[in-house]
Parts: structure tokens; sequence; C-alpha cells
């Protein structure tokens, strides 16, 4: 019973947990969805925003431009005109406020952006430069106004200094005729008040007061009506402008709702996420068309303008003198095959791969070598050439080579005479039958003058000469042939060549073949009698084709070339 409940109760507790599970992947989907959602429809309305934006302001610009002009061509208008014109922008203005109905534009912002926002702020700008209008026109009128009453207070204060000329100059009369009465001889008993003379004094003198004080009068009201004149100066006409806070307090809820909606752009973990890889896309796509067109262009390049040069070198031939080797004559060329017998004999001696020792007879004794050539350090390692099994036989036994941890590769063995030499490239070479006192010989042969030796990137040739045996691997097979008047492959399969022979280069057949990495740039051809090559069944396996190669691994086999390796 106990197991019962217990066996139950794991049920229950697996079936709660995959329940809470499902339910957490659930809620955040769901929360995802959301995220998502609201990602998209910020990018909406940032796009709306800020186009909407962009295009008020080119309205601001145009209706206040408009404005302008319209105000110019009325400065010097009649005070009637300036009034139907201001009665007009009035009518207008009462048009402009009826057409918009519904929400305001702070309402308009508090929901998802619409198409009907950019139109509302439009009117809204267009209320506000029709509003800026009419109040320019009225001051106009005002100025119109204030000149005209300026105008007759000067022209009163004309009219006054004339006034007080006049009275001035009657003073001056009247001061004369007394100042001539005063100096004549005839006037006589002037102090004497019955006389007649004094009567004529006193008429003098009184009128002489009365153009005393007419003056004064005269120059009290001129002072008055100057400083009423003073009072009237008008400062210049008014000029027309827009204040730019005004129609920026108009555009005000748009752009804080721009400033709003990007600050949430910002803090929405997409667009965080996103941000920094959308903005270095640019860069990445200036890289990857770089790294995809260059070695496109460098293949054309090669293929069309430097490989046909390859045709029309001199072919090379390292040692024209080396003896010839057997070639068999019949149709099957193939030397190779999974696995070989091998015997060896007293005084021979075996150096090969561990690898491809498949099997051995006890009677020999083996050791291990540790460097197929200590004249070529670098070369035995950089081929695989090192920690070999040297085996010696007392008497002939028996061997089995072959490639025990690669399925496709077979071995061959290539026989070299007395005499004869064999261009090698020791990634090939996996073991080598010599005789004991005559070690194998390998010889180097640089050719920097060679344009062959540059255009393939081979500037060294190792040679090993016979007698001896090498044993040597291919994959899915490998073949001997005779050179003969002359024979082409592709680079990339070939193994070797005898050192008496010619040996050159020539372009592929197709660029197509050349650029998605079918085919090697160059083929190469042999030719002359008593001599062969070797080359293996299916070429490059490590390869990788298309248009841009191998990458960092083909740069490193190219160095291993540079050295014939």
């Amino acid at each position: 019973m106990g197991k019962l409940l217990q066996t139950a109760l794991r049920w229950t507790l697996r079936r709660l947990v995959w329940f809470m599970l499902i339910a957490a992947i659930l809620a955040a989907g769901n929360a995802l969805r959301q995220e998502f959602a609201q990602f998209e429809l910020l990018i909406e309305e940032l796009a709306i925003l800020r186009s909407g934006d962009q295009e008020l302001d080119r309205q601001r610009r145009t209706i206040a431009a408009a404005a302008a002009e319209r105000v110019q061509a009325l400065e010097n208008a009649s005070q009637e005109r300036l009034t139907a014109r201001v009665a007009a922008l009035e009518r207008e203005l009462e048009q402009e406020r009826a057409s918009l109905h519904g929400q305001g534009v702070v309402g308009l912002l508090a929901t998802p952006i619409g198409a009907g926002l950019v139109e509302r702020l439009k009117q809204d700008l267009a209320i506000a430069v029709l509003e800026q209008e009419r109040d320019h026109l009225q001051r106009l009128i005002r100025y119109a106004d204030a000149l005209r009453d300026s105008r007759a207070a000067q022209a009163r204060l004309e009219a006054l200094r004339l006034a007080h000329v006049a009275a001035y100059a009657a003073l001056a009369q009247a001061e004369r005729e007394l100042a001539a009465a005063d100096g004549s001889s005839l006037w006589r008993g002037r102090w004497l008040f019955w006389s007649p003379e004094f009567a004529a004094r006193q008429r003098l003198e009184q009128a002489r007061a009365a153009q005393a004080a007419g003056n004064q009068a005269a120059f009290e009201r001129y002072e008055a009506q100057r400083r009423l004149v003073a009072g009237l100066a008008l400062p210049g006409l008014p000029r027309f402008e827009i204040p730019p806070q005004r129609l920026d307090a108009v555009l005000q809820p748009l752009r804080q709702a721009l400033r709003q909606r990007e600050e949430r752009y910002r803090a929405n973990w997409v667009s965080q996420a996103a941000g920094p890889v959308i903005a270095v896309l640019p860069a990445a796509a200036l890289i990857l068309l770089f790294v995809v067109l260059v070695p496109v262009a460098l293949k054309a390049a090669l293929y069309f303008l430097v490989a046909p040069l390859a045709a029309r070198l001199p072919t090379v031939r390292l040692i024209p003198q080396a003896a010839a080797m057997p070639v068999r004559q019949d149709a099957d060329t193939k030397i190779s095959a999974v696995s070989l017998p091998l015997v060896i004999g007293r005084g021979q001696q075996l150096l090969i791969h561990p690898e491809y020792l498949q099997s051995s007879s006890v009677q020999g004794k083996q050791a291990t070598q540790w460097l197929l050539d200590w004249s070529y350090p670098l070369s035995s390692l950089a081929a695989g050439l090192f920690a070999l099994t040297r085996i010696r036989c007392d008497s002939a036994a028996s061997f089995v080579i072959s490639a025990t941890r690669d399925p496709l590769s077979e071995v061959g063995i290539v026989a070299l005479p007395d005499g004869a030499a064999l261009v090698l490239q020791p990634r090939a070479l996996v073991g080598v039958v010599m005789q004991d006192g005559r070690p194998l010989r390998i010889s180097r042969h640089w050719r920097l003058g060679s344009l062959h030796a540059w255009l393939t990137l081979q500037l060294r040739y190792l040679v090993f000469h016979g007698p001896a045996e090498l044993i040597v691997t291919g994959c899915r097979g490998i073949r001997l042939e005779a050179a003969g008047s002359g024979r082409s492959i592709n680079q990339a399969a070939t193994l070797g060549f005898s050192a008496n022979i010619d040996y050159a280069t020539r372009r592929c057949a197709t660029f197509g073949a050349y650029l998605m990495g079918q085919d090697e740039l160059f083929n190469d051809c042999f030719s002359g009698d008593g001599g062969c090559y070797v080359y293996e069944e299916m070429p490059d396996r490590g390869r990788r084709p298309g248009i841009t190669g191998r990458g960092i691994e083909g740069i490193a086999d190219s160095l291993l070339r540079v050295f014939g390796i």
C-alpha cells in the first residue's frame, strides 16, 4: 500500500512539475509576444511621429513665409483695406476652429498614433499663424490712427508756433516805438501827468504790456503743444514676425509624445538586445561584401590575367641526366590497393609510419627512428614523417601495409632504380624500403627565377633518389603513368613526377569550375620519354569547395606548398 502511495505521489508531483513548467512557458511566451507587439507598435508610432514632425516643420516654414508675404503687401495699404483684411481673417479663423471637432491633440497622442494627427496639428499651426497675422494687422490699424493723430498735433504745433512768432514780432514793434518816443527831443513834459505827452507815453506802455502778455500766452500754448507732440512720437512701423515659441507651443505635444516613445523604445528589452546588432549591421554588410567580392575579384584576375602567362613559359626540368624509370605499358596504371604485401630481404630495412603497418613478421627487429631525414627536420615534422618504425630482417620476411585509420586511402609502392630521381610531396610518403649502407638520399631544388614556381607557389622541390622503394598513400587509389608526348592532370591530384621530364602549368579549362572551387587554377602538364608522374584518384579530400576556398587552413597549406611539402 505504501509503495502504491509513493508511486501515485511521484506521478502526481511529476505532472505538477510539468504543469508548472508548461504554465511558465505559456506565461513567458505571452510576455514575449506582448513585448514584441509593443516593440512593433513603438517602431510604427516613432516612424509616424518623426515623419509628422518633419512634415509639420516644413508646413510651419511655408505658412509663415506666405503670411509674411501677405502682410508685406498690405504695409502701405489704406485703413479700409486693413480693416477688411482683419474681418476676412476673423471669418477664416472661425471656419478653421469650427472644422476642429472631436478630441484634442492630447487625446490623439494618448492613443495609438493615427493618420489624423498631422492634419490636426497642421490646422493648429494655420490657426496660430492666422492669429499672428490678424494681430499684426490690428497693430497696423492702431499705428495708422496714432500716425493720423500725430500729424494733426504737428499741424496744431506749427500754427501755435506761427502765432507765437506774430506775438513776438508785435512785442518787438512795441519796444521799438517806446524806445523811439524816449529818444525824441520833442518829447517834453512826459513826466507831467496833465501834459499830452504823459498820456501818449501811458498808451505806449500799456500797448507794450499787452504785447508782452500776448507773447507769453502764445509761448505757453506752443510749449504745451510741443510737449503733447513729443508724447505722441511713434517708434516706427511695427515689423511682422511670428515668435518661435508661439509655434513651438503648438508642436510641443507631438514632440513630447515623440520623446516619451523614444524613452519607451530605449527601455524595451527587444530594442536593447537588437540595438547593438542593428548599429553594426551596415559595417557587417560591408565586411561581408568585401569578404565575398575580394576573393572573386582575385580569382578573376588570376584566371584572366596571370594564368594565360603560364602557357607561354618554358618548362621546368630539374635533373635532365637522371635515369629513366620503368613504366608499365598496359592499360592498368593503378599501383595501389587497400592493403599490399611487402617482402623485406636480408640487407634491407623498412621505415614506415606505425599507422600503415597492418601486420608484420615477428622475425624483424623493430626500432624507432624519430625523423625520416635529420637533414630536413622541419620538412619531416611538417609532413608527419616522425616517430617512424624501422624494421631490419636477417632473412626474408613479409609484411602487410595498409591505411588502418582512413577507409578511403590506399597505399602503393613506387620503385626507384639506381640513378633515378622522383619529385614527391612528402605528405604522400608513409614509408621507404632501402638498402643497408645506402640510406635514402633527398635533395632540394629551388626555382626562385621560374614563373611556373611563383604561379603555383611551389618554390622548392624535394627530390628522392634511388635505389629505393617509396611507399605512398592516396585517396581512393594511386596511378603511375608515362609522360610520353604530354599529359595533363588536376594540380591538386599530383603526388610526384620524374625529375628528368618537362614540367609546366596551364590554366584549367573553365572559369566557373575554378570560381566555385571545383577545380584548381592550374593543371600540371608532363612530357618526356623515360619518365612518369604519380597522382591520386581523388585529390585534396580535405578541401572545402566554394568561391572563398579553405580560409586559414588553405593559407597554411599554401605556406607548406612553398617549401614543397
